[in-house]
């Protein structure tokens, strides 16, 4: 049973998220203030920083545009005074915030694998109210976070997990996803 309490824990804290993060909650004004709809078409991009020695996923994010652009980045510690904050949902995600998300991310250290894929209206706002309903993740919850916006869309084959690359692996395999990595050093222009 030991064995077991330690393996949860490890399993964890190497699946990253494990920042210490602060409940964050910027006023009603602010938030709508920054509202930013990107001229894109509508989408859902999972992000996944991942490390660059060991392999292992580090952190899970969610990027949607929808009837505004959004950040979800449960459990994360990335800030920016353009992007007010509420329950872990970042608001006023322009392209120049977007890429200090970038920068915060691809690091010596580990690199972003950036997926993105192309959806209705529809889903896109129904990605976009399940995270903002989805409610501010203790640490070390950030995939499991994600993952549980993501299994509610119908026709798409996503479980539950607490690991990055497994959700990665899974979102993956979404026909029409596509996938870039970028890696300190690159250009951080989305």
């Amino acid at each position: 049973m030991r064995t077991l309490v330690l393996s949860l824990i490890a399993a964890f804290v190497l699946s990253g998220c494990f920042y210490g993060t602060k409940n964050v909650s910027d006023s009603a004004e602010t938030v709508q203030a920054a509202a930013y709809q990107h001229d894109g078409p509508p989408t859902i991009t999972l992000y996944t920083s991942i490390n660059n020695t060991s392999g292992a996923g580090a952190h899970s994010a969610l990027l949607v545009n929808g009837p505004e652009r959004i950040l979800y980045d449960p459990a994360g510690r990335f800030r920016h005074p353009d992007a007010p904050e509420q329950a872990d949902v970042h608001f006023g995600i322009t392209d120049r915030v977007l890429s200090y998300f970038y920068a915060h991310h691809a690091l010596p250290t580990h690199h972003l694998r950036i997926r993105t894929l192309i959806v209705s209206p529809e889903v896109a706002k129904q990605v976009y109210h399940l995270a903002r309903s989805e409610g501010r993740s203790v640490d070390a919850a950030c995939t499991n976070h994600v993952s549980n916006v993501l299994m509610q869309i119908d026709g798409w084959d996503i479980s539950r997990t607490i690991f990055p690359r497994n959700l990665d692996k899974q979102f993956a395999t979404i026909p029409g996803v596509t996938t870039k990595e970028i890696r300190k050093g690159d250009s951080l222009i989305p």
